[in-house]
């Protein structure tokens, strides 16, 4: 949650344990975001989820967040074309 938190897809609660090494002791994920709701749109049909991948490999990318959500804009936009 924390990374998903830190990418702008939720605004979440994370607190820290005391320990000193960082670890989470809780997380509350509080709402999704408008960018959260916005990529989910653009990766929920399972074909066009697969497009994104074969996007994604066809450029030898790793399969990150950023090329994700690069190749799905693509696409869509190629699609509105």
């Amino acid at each position: 949650m924390m990374l998903l938190d830190e990418a702008g897809l939720i605004e979440a609660k994370i607190l820290k344990s005391n320990s000193g090494d960082g670890a989470i002791a809780m997380a509350l994920a509080r709402r999704l975001t408008w960018q959260g709701h916005e990529f989910l749109d653009k990766i929920r049909d399972p074909s066009m989820w697969g497009k994104i991948q074969a996007k994604v490999k066809e450029k030898r990318l790793d399969l990150t967040f950023d090329a994700i959500k690069a190749a799905a804009g693509a696409l869509i936009n190629a699609a509105l074309s």
